[in-house]
């Protein structure tokens, strides 16, 4: 059967094995300071040059892992992970995703960019045939799920834009389903799974775990029965960072009214591989949304923990007393704008 992509949130239990889903109390969440100090590169490393970068404690074994040429992905314990930081999209490109998404684009738009996980699982003793699951980022796949705009959401220069909208002599358009102009995904990712029928991409504001929640087995509960990110793990600041990457899908100033852009990073330790994929949104005097999804994996197993987290703060009341120099920042703002929610999900690869 030809494999199919869709984003994580949207997998049936038919299609991939997966495990129980727990949405989580923002003050029992694990600390944001931890996660993100963990995605930002070391001061010896440069953006560019981090990929390469390696260092080792005298007591750790040699990893067995090959990196790309020109430090682009690692090879290592049955995953291929590779990136792609490639130019803009062009005209021509823009106007046919313009017309194939049905929105308008974001200012700049990395068509091309990517990053790849891909993990192969070898023919079983009984003869079954090798399944592949991968976990793609794309900017076309995150843009997908833009939905409509949010009439909630407006700039101090509406309110007297719409005075001057009273007047006779200015003719008004009027757009019938306008496209969410901040550029707001919740895009966790985009999965193939070979061998299984998967859905189709599409606009959703249901809770993730609606998709994926599947009832615990005997003598457990929900929470108990989920495999957590290991934080103690990401506290070891001498585990040796293998390979390490940052992609940007999409950028938009929002007409000088604030940012919208969707980032991922990844670091890859001998043990484990690590990811934020994050939606940060800034509207001037209005609000600060940030959408995070983070992945854990420990090499070996068969779980692959997601972690999402929705942040959303008003700039006139929650936020009002925040220095603008942190709400600039996406990493400093994720530590300050409050969790509206947070679910814990376990992804199981295909076997």
């Amino acid at each position: 059967m030809t494999s199919q992509n869709l984003p994580c949130c949207c997998i049936p239990p038919s299609a991939i094995s997966l495990g129980q889903s727990s949405a989580l109390r923002p003050e029992s969440a694990p600390s944001d300071r931890l996660t993100d100090s963990f995605l930002l590169l070391p001061p010896t490393l440069s953006a560019m040059g981090a990929q390469n970068a390696s260092v080792t404690p005298r007591d750790a074994p040699a990893p067995a892992f090959h990196v790309h040429p020109n430090g682009t992905g690692i090879d290592i314990s049955g995953w291929h992970i590779s990136s792609a930081q490639l130019p803009i999209a062009t005209t021509a490109v823009e106007d046919r995703l313009a017309d194939d998404l049905g929105i308008k684009l974001p200012a700049m738009l990395f068509d091309r960019s990517t990053l790849r996980l891909e993990h192969v699982s070898p023919p079983s003793a009984q003869g079954q045939a090798e399944r592949s699951f991968q976990l793609v980022f794309s900017a076309v796949d995150a843009l997908r799920m833009v939905g409509e705009a949010d009439p909630n959401i407006k700039v101090k220069a509406a309110v007297k834009w719409g005075e001057k909208t009273d007047r006779d002599d200015v003719e008004i358009t009027t757009i019938d389903k306008a496209s969410d102009w901040t550029f707001s995904t919740r895009y966790p990712g985009t999965v193939t799974a070979s061998q299984n029928p998967i859905d189709q991409l599409s606009p959703s504001w249901e809770p993730m775990s609606q998709h994926l929640h599947i009832s615990p087995g005997p003598g457990q509960n929900l929470q108990s029965a989920l495999v957590p990110i290991d934080y103690e793990v990401l506290r070891n600041t001498e585990l040796p960072i293998l390979f390490s990457s940052e992609v940007i899908l999409f950028e938009d100033e929002l007409d000088d009214n604030g940012v919208a852009s969707y980032k991922v990073r990844i670091r890859v330790m001998p043990s484990c591989f690590f990811i934020l994929a994050r939606f940060f949104l800034r509207v001037d005097g209005v609000l600060v949304r940030i959408f995070d999804t983070r992945y854990f994996h420990r090499f070996g197993t068969a779980a692959i923990v997601r972690e999402s987290v929705i942040r959303e703060g008003n700039l006139a009341s929650s936020l009002k007393d925040t220095p603008s120099s942190i709400l600039k920042d996406p990493d400093m703002a994720s530590q300050t704008v409050p969790a509206m929610s947070t679910i814990l999900e376990n992804i199981h690869l295909p076997r």
